[in-house]
């Protein structure tokens, strides 16, 4: 177990970085999940692209990828990229997706991810961790969750759809 995983215990959640394939199909189906729920649902829905992102998170590390399961089934998964400034060399953390299935919503799994993602950051040496909110989803709900855990806002997401 690394500093990410979280301790196994029956019928909770438990949080871990993704291992394997199989992680990677399970962490596809929930961004189909994603993608139908979403502002996103107009785009092409690329699985190769998932799949690439995966691949890339297995053999390297960055991004980060991060899976909630409850009895063995994933409930939620976080993508995370380590970075820097434009104008320093500071790292930096950047959540690029935190996504909870219907289901699994109001419980422990977005809490879990977020403080595992926290740790990720940590262990990475990242100065900041930053939440992007961009999928449309519940966006008062998740601003209200992000303060809870300690975030505060620093801007706002904006968006022209269907510029080129």
């Amino acid at each position: 177990m690394n500093s990410i995983d979280t301790a196994p215990k029956a019928g909770a959640i438990q949080v871990r970085l993704a291992r394997s394939q199989d992680d990677i199909a399970a962490m596809i189906a929930l961004g189909r999940l994603l993608h139908a729920e979403s502002r996103f649902h107009t785009l092409p829905l690329d699985d190769a692209r998932m799949a690439e992102i995966g691949r890339r998170g297995l053999e390297g590390g960055n991004p980060g990828l991060l899976i909630a399961e409850h009895d063995g089934q994933a409930v939620g998964m976080a993508i995370v990229v380590l970075g820097e400034y434009y104008f320093s060399a500071t790292r930096t953390a950047t959540v690029q997706l935190l996504y909870v299935a219907p289901k699994a919503r109001g419980g422990p799994a977005a809490v879990k991810l977020l403080r595992a993602l926290r740790r990720w950051a940590a262990t990475n040496h990242a100065h900041d961790l930053h939440v992007n909110v961009t999928t449309g989803i519940d966006a008062a709900r998740t601003d209200r969750f992000l303060r809870k855990m300690g975030f505060r806002q620093t801007g706002g997401n904006y968006v022209l759809e269907g510029v080129g």
